[in-house]
């Protein structure tokens, strides 16, 4: 069994506007390349697309509250977020796991959700 008691998970949804679809996807893939050989507290992160590529899910994993923390003040998503907001309109965010105050507050600051507790299993 995994130690994901501890984990952070974020799920943020976009809106793609017409016409950047194939930026929004290379910038997406930088994000992600970026995350993995730059933040060692990522556990994982997943990008999907809507069949019609308006929509793009993101779920992405931290090892904890920690690594969470560090990945929203690192320059991943300091170069990346603004690049991804001119081109699409978030329109969920929520993060999920073992929050701190700060974390949690910070999501409802930027009009996102947070959900705490955990129960489940990971094998």
């Amino acid at each position: 069994m995994g130690t994901y008691l501890n984990e952070i998970q974020f799920w943020v949804e976009w809106t793609i506007a017409d016409g950047n679809v194939d930026a929004f996807r290379s910038i997406v893939t930088d994000g992600n390349l970026r995350v993995r050989d730059e933040e060692p507290g990522a556990v994982s992160v997943r990008s999907f697309f809507s069949e019609d590529g308006t929509k793009c899910h993101l779920f992405e994993c931290y090892e904890d509250v920690t690594a969470a923390m560090a990945h929203i003040s690192g320059a991943a998503v300091a170069e990346v977020l603004p690049k991804l907001g001119a081109l699409a309109e978030m329109t969920r965010l929520e993060v999920h796991g073992a929050l701190s105050d700060e974390l949690s507050d910070l999501m409802k600051a930027l009009g996102g959700a947070a959900y705490s507790g955990a129960d489940g299993f990971v094998r």
